[in-house]
C-alpha cells in the first residue's frame, strides 16, 4: 500500500547442512567451525584442528546422525524455522516484512537481507532465535548481520530483540512442546515427530559464560 512505511524483521538461526551427506556436512562444518567465536583458540591452531582432525573424522559420524532425523522435506531445523517464519509473517502482516537467515549455510543472512532490501524497508529488527545469549550463537549472528548491513551506503535504523529465555510465553510454549516426552511412571514417552527442532550443536562452557549478560547479577 502506497504511503505505508515497511519495517523488516530478520529471524536468525544457526544453520544446517543442505543434505545428510558427508560432503554437505563437511561443507557446513567448515563454515561453522571456522568461526573464531565457535572455536575460540589461536587461528593457526584452529585451522590445524579443523583441517587435520575435525573435518577428517567428524563428517561421516555427523552425516549418519543427521540421516536419522532428516525428514522428507529436508532438515528439521530448517523446516521448523521456515514454518515459524511463515506463521509470524501472517501474524505481523501489515507491520513487518519477515525473512529467515541462517548464520551458516542456507538461506544465508546475505540472501535474507537482500530480500528485505528489495521490499524497500525503512527500519530493521534483528531477532536471534536463541533463547539464551552465547557468544558462539547470538554474538556471532549479530556481528555478521551488522557487518553485512554496514556495507550499504545508507544504513537502516536497527533494533535487536534481546534474549527471551525467561519470557512467560516462551516458557509456556516450551512446556507444551516437552509435554509429550515427559517421563510417565518413570519411563520417558516417545517424542512426537516435529514437536521441536533439534539442536545443531552444543555450546562450550567458556562461550556460555563469557560476556553472557543473562548470567550477570541483576541490579535494581
Amino acid at each position: 500500500m502506497a504511503g505505508v512505511e515497511r519495517h523488516g524483521l530478520l529471524l536468525m538461526n544457526l544453520g544446517t547442512p543442505d543434505a545428510p551427506t558427508v560432503a554437505a556436512v563437511r561443507r557446513y562444518l567448515r563454515e561453522f567451525l571456522s568461526d573464531p567465536r565457535v572455536i575460540d583458540i589461536p587461528p593457526v591452531a584452529r585451522w590445524l584442528l579443523l583441517n587435520f582432525i575435525i573435518l577428517v573424522f567428524r563428517p561421516p559420524k555427523s552425516a549418519k546422525a543427521y540421516r536419522k532425523i532428516w525428514e522428507e522435506g529436508g532438515s528439521p531445523l530448517l523446516l521448523r524455522s521456515l514454518e515459524f517464519t511463515q506463521r509470524l509473517s501472517i501474524e505481523l502482516q501489515g507491520e513487518f516484512e519477515v525473512e529467515l537467515g541462517m548464520r551458516y549455510g542456507r538461506p544465508s543472512l546475505e540472501a535474507a537481507l537482500a530480500r528485505l532490501k528489495a521490499k524497500k524497508i525503512r527500519s530493521l529488527t534483528l531477532m536471534p532465535l536463541y533463547p539464551q545469549y552465547a557468544a558462539s550463537s547470538t554474538s556471532s549472528s549479530l556481528e555478521k548481520a551488522y557487518r553485512l548491513i554496514g556495507q550499504a551506503w545508507d544504513v537502516l535504523p536497527i533494533r535487536v530483540v534481546p534474549p527471551f529465555f525467561d519470557e512467560p510465553g516462551f516458557l509456556d510454549a516450551l512446556a507444551a512442546a516437552a509435554a509429550p516426552v515427559e517421563p510417565k511412571d518413570g519411563a520417558p514417552q516417545a517424542a512426537q515427530a516435529g514437536a521441536s527442532p533439534p539442536s545443531t550443536a552444543g555450546t562450550a562452557m567458556p562461550s556460555q559464560s563469557s560476556g553472557d549478560p543473562t548470567l550477570m547479577p541483576k541490579t535494581r
